[in-house]
């Protein structure tokens, strides 16, 4: 009877383990499954928003690129015709390249190539003298700047420098000439 009882007795204690065990488990369980879906879920969430952050950052990434780019033509077609701006730029070339302006004449371009062209074009007509290498640089800077141009006339004369020579040898020929060119800017702004 004693081994009977023992065994009963483990029984019920098996029996009552088991069901605590079920009665504590259980709910844990359940709550540890709802806890792993919304880890899941939010997994999810944060993948989906890297996603997002990445394609913001490709966004900005494009944007900095054709912002670069726009700058870029912006300064090689201007927004206006900007003529104080393009004169500086030739004084400046003048006085780097050591020719003397004695005159610019700016006359814009009307009905340039068609009508529904967005590009203005600006004639400018330029009176200058200096030695041959001096004009050179002149022309090959005006030819490098970053505006969009086209030198279409070059005219020269010479003359013999009596006191003032443009080099330290002494005499020179001095060359006198004109340059007319025709630069571009965007009046697409103007016409809407």
């Amino acid at each position: 009877m004693k081994n009977k009882l023992k065994l009963i007795l483990i029984g019920v204690l098996i029996a009552s383990i088991l069901a605590v065990a079920l009665l504590v488990v259980l709910p844990f369980m359940r709550r540890s499954t709802e806890y792993f879906i919304k880890i899941e879920e939010y997994t999810n969430e944060k993948n989906a928003m890297e996603n997002e952050i990445n394609d913001l950052y490709g966004l900005k990434s494009d944007y900095y690129v054709l912002n670069s780019l726009f700058d870029k033509y912006n300064t090689q077609i201007p927004l206006t015709e900007n003529i104080p701006v393009l004169t500086d730029q030739i004084y400046e070339i003048g006085k780097y390249s050591g020719v003397k302006i004695y005159s610019i004449i700016f006359n814009e371009v009307l009905n340039y190539n068609a009508a529904d062209n967005k590009a203005g074009a600006i004639n400018v007509d330029l009176s200058i003298e200096g030695s041959y290498y001096q004009i050179l640089t002149f022309i090959n800077t005006l030819e490098i700047m970053p505006r969009f141009l086209k030198i279409e006339i070059i005219s020269l004369d010479s003359k013999q420098a009596e006191q003032q020579s443009y080099t330290n040898e002494g005499a020179s020929v001095i060359l006198s000439g004109e340059i007319s060119f025709k630069t571009f800017y965007d009046k697409s702004n103007y016409d809407n």
